[in-house]
């Protein structure tokens, strides 16, 4: 089975009403995965990660002019379950879970940046967190500040959550 990516417009709001919107089926992604990231920059669209087998450090850029994907730079470190954003015209991806058995999960606490005009990864400060969670979720607090929100895997508490921020 191969996934399709779907694009429709987004609801617009016009004059107290809603235009239709459609779906319509775009080239399919290379290769299928789950627990992937995705990220929308300079009008592509980028599949990051995730996992088909295996985990994957695989990067895909979407071209919708085109209709087309392309392969770009592999991660430094393999990565599902994790999270990414776009600040400055770069995307970064932070933390996350490197594992095929889930009996053995490694957790990934690397944060590495993007930068799409190089076509290179770098890597850049580590997750601040000292213990593994999961659960990741990204902030652009600023032009140069991210926040994540770390959720430990070891209780659903939502009083487990916590908050790092750091200057990129």
């Amino acid at each position: 089975m191969r996934l399709h990516l779907l694009i429709f417009p987004a609801l617009v709001a016009c004059g107290g009403g809603f235009e239709a919107f459609t779906w319509s089926s775009k080239a399919p992604l290379p290769i299928p995965r789950t627990d992937l990231a995705l990220a929308s920059l300079g009008g592509n669209l980028y599949a990051i990660g995730g996992y088909s087998g295996s985990t994957l450090a695989r990067l895909d850029q979407y071209a919708p002019d085109a209709n087309t994907w392309t392969q770009k730079a592999s991660l430094l470190s393999a990565r599902r379950e994790f999270a990414a954003g776009v600040m400055n015209d770069k995307i970064y991806v932070a933390c996350g879970m490197a594992w095929t058995d889930p009996n053995a999960v490694t957790y990934v606490m690397t944060t590495e940046e993007y930068d799409p005009v190089a076509d290179r990864w770098s890597a850049r400060a580590q997750c601040p967190m000292p213990q593994a969670f999961n659960s990741v979720s990204w902030t652009a607090t600023s032009s140069s500040r991210v926040t994540l929100s770390f959720r430990s895997p070891r209780t659903a508490a939502a009083s487990s959550a916590k908050s790092a921020s750091n200057r990129l």
